[in-house]
């Protein structure tokens, strides 16, 4: 996030009191809608998270540990509904906590708008989940995520491609000499699509190849435009996220100017975990 945010120490206050005190304060019709939940991480790392952004709505960040985890929480906005919509403000306020924590210990994340009544509630869902979180925290120790992606730098593809491979340019020509028709421009289209294809298969094994060592995991993220080549959520361990760099940076020379690579992070691990609370 580009934005800087105000820094405020953590509050261990009674989360049961603080949802009084916004219910008081209020004045309206709006419901309180409970605890809101960041994410998990281990009760041993809590002692770390002495000096965190604010959370929704400006809120005090809450720690709720029971055994060997502790939930991240913070008071949710009151609402007409008792439902947190998911307004632009919320969602930074949620990725800005998250990436916080983040960078500082393990953090298995939490969807938005995950909401607990109460911390008695809080503490009924770590104790529930309790296998599943500590295993899965287990799996990500000492790691973050990472996002590449790699797209062509054209104005056109469609052209790129024709002024680059001869059979799609024979092809295309073929078809414009026959005065084009619908079965010819269907099979112009065909060829693209497979040599699209072909240059994305191609791309993804150079990527990964270049990327192995360094990195635990990867998980491949669906294409947002004609243009994108591949799109990766990276697994690694941050103690070489400077390994992570220089692999990224040579990966980057592997292409030439009409490639371009884009990698952002580290963020919590959100793409290698499955977090499924039951509240």
């Amino acid at each position: 996030m580009n934005t800087a945010p105000t820094d405020h120490a953590v509050d261990t206050t009674a989360p049961n009191a603080a949802l009084r005190s916004v219910a008081a304060r209020s004045g309206t019709k709006a419901k309180p809608a409970g605890l809101y939940l960041y994410g998990v991480i281990s009760a041993e790392a809590a002692p770390l998270l002495t000096n965190l952004p604010a959370g929704l709505a400006d809120a005090p960040l809450t720690l709720i540990a029971h055994g060997p985890l502790c939930a991240v929480a913070s008071v949710a906005p009151p609402s007409p509904t008792g439902k947190l919509r998911p307004e632009r403000r919320h969602l930074t306020a949620h990725q800005r906590v998250a990436t916080a924590i983040a960078r500082t210990t393990d953090l298995l994340p939490v969807a938005f708008g995950t909401v607990s009544a109460t911390d008695a509630g809080v503490i009924e869902l770590l104790e529930t989940n309790r296998e599943q979180l500590v295993t899965q925290l287990a799996r990500i120790a000492g790691r973050s995520e990472w996002t590449l992606r790699l797209a062509l730098d054209v104005p056109e593809v469609f052209k790129f491609f024709v002024e680059a491979d001869p059979e799609l340019r024979a092809a295309r020509d073929r078809m414009l000499a026959a005065g084009g028709g619908h079965d010819a421009m269907m099979a112009v289209g065909r060829l693209f699509e497979h040599k699209l294809a072909e240059r994305r298969d191609a791309a993804r094994n150079v990527v990964i190849a270049a990327l192995t060592e360094v990195i635990a995991e990867d998980r491949e993220n669906p294409l947002r435009s004609e243009k994108e080549l591949c799109n990766f959520s990276l697994l690694a361990d941050r103690a070489r996220a400077a390994e992570l760099d220089a692999a990224i940076e040579r990966t980057a020379a592997l292409f030439d100017d009409q490639h371009t690579l884009s990698v952002s992070g580290p963020w919590p691990p959100s793409s290698f975990v499955d977090v499924r609370l039951e509240l």
